[in-house]
């Protein structure tokens, strides 16, 4: 069993460091919004999760989604934040537009399912005790609608909650379905946040299969925790130059060649990278290593030089965190510019490796 928080926007500013030092290591974060935009906190709240070695077990999608066509349409939407992250996504399933759907409700919450399960995502429902009991226990069973629950059931009410105190096992809901989780509170009190927030018991998988390959991803996590991940990269001027790994040596043609386009792979994980282009704007970000797609397969336009790099690297659930740091140097100077860790701003960090204005002329990376 473990204790995990679930935040938002509305929980404001987290200072993560200080909730891992008071003892929560695990937190479900909410990933998108009833306008389908990113929860204004996702990003920060995923960035301070990984800093602070707090483990994201899942997001949750509180849905407005009383039709299949609109619970697929979130899905997908929740599956483009991630852009790759994978978590266990929680459908929210509590609004008053889900009420009295009927048999509907479980469709709804099945093609929402499909999606998520279909792109290799963990996929689970959160719901209060009360609208289980009313809106989805009498339409199905665990058969039919075959994937664990996070219940929500605050047995104090609102009183306040200490992140330590004793949780009474004798008021854990009782549902027919596979209880996964069990929020208990969402007047917890812990520091680093401000203001209350909620907090959850979570009991792991629910069948032996599920339990075994648990177990084999935390064996492959610590079996991966020391293994390098090597990262891949080329640089375009008036060509493709050479693929570079890590530190071996640099990217580009050499001093005063503009680089105009970066192409970037890790063995192990994921990257998000997008460029600045000089006098220009940031183009989008791309996931992709392909020298043929000019959409998702390298960053830049192949004419415009590039002045500033941004990389995020993303480390596989449940392994020790590790961060792309990178670094570039400008036309007319020989030497790289400091390093740069992901998207980091503290320490004199930029965000993102180079200077506004000044054409890169080579880049480097590592994963570490």
């Amino acid at each position: 069993m473990i204790k995990c928080g679930d935040f938002s926007a509305w929980n404001g500013v987290v200072d993560w460091n200080r909730v891992k030092a008071a003892g929560l290591t695990h937190a479900i974060l909410k990933v998108i919004r009833r306008d389908f935009d990113p929860d204004k906190q996702f990003e920060n709240n995923w960035k301070g999760c990984q800093l602070a070695g707090v483990h994201i077990c899942g997001v949750y999608n509180y849905v407005y989604t009383p039709t299949v066509e609109e619970a697929i349409a979130a899905a997908n939407r929740v599956l483009e934040v991630l852009d790759g992250r994978k978590v266990t996504v929680w459908m929210d399933v509590e609004n008053t537009c889900m009420q009295n759907l009927g048999s509907e409700l479980i469709d709804i919450i099945k093609a929402y399912k499909e999606v998520i399960e279909g792109a290799g995502y963990n996929f689970g429902v959160y719901t209060g005790l009360s609208f289980y009991g009313s809106y989805i226990k009498p339409y199905t069973n665990p058969s039919d609608l075959d994937c664990p629950f996070w219940i929500a059931r605050y047995y104090l009410g609102y009183d306040e909650m200490q992140l330590n105190d004793d949780v009474n096992a004798d008021k854990t809901p009782s549902i027919d379905h596979y209880l996964a989780g069990w929020q208990y509170t969402s007047s917890a009190r812990i520091d680093g946040v401000d203001g209350v927030c909620d907090l959850s018991e979570f009991y792991g998988f629910h069948n032996e299969e599920d339990n075994a390959e648990d177990n084999s991803e935390e064996d492959n996590a610590e079996d991966n925790a020391d293994e390098h991940v090597y990262a891949t990269y080329a640089a375009y001027t008036d060509r493709w130059w050479g693929e570079v790994e890590d530190r071996e040596d640099w990217a580009g043609a050499g001093d005063n060649k503009a680089i105009t386009a970066l192409i970037i792979k890790v063995s192990r994980g994921s990257v998000k990278y997008r460029v600045h282009t000089l006098n220009g704007d940031w183009l989008p970000y791309v996931t992709d290593f392909n020298y043929n797609d000019f959409y998702n397969g390298f960053a830049g336009d192949q004419k415009t030089p590039i002045d500033a790099v941004e990389i995020i690297y993303y480390t596989p659930e449940g392994e020790p965190w590790k961060y792309a740091k990178y670094m570039v140097s400008v036309f007319n100077n020989r030497n790289f510019y400091p390093e740069q860790i992901d998207d980091e701003t503290s320490n004199g960090m930029d965000g993102y490796a180079g200077v506004m204005g000044n054409a890169i002329d080579k880049f480097q990376l590592v994963v570490e």
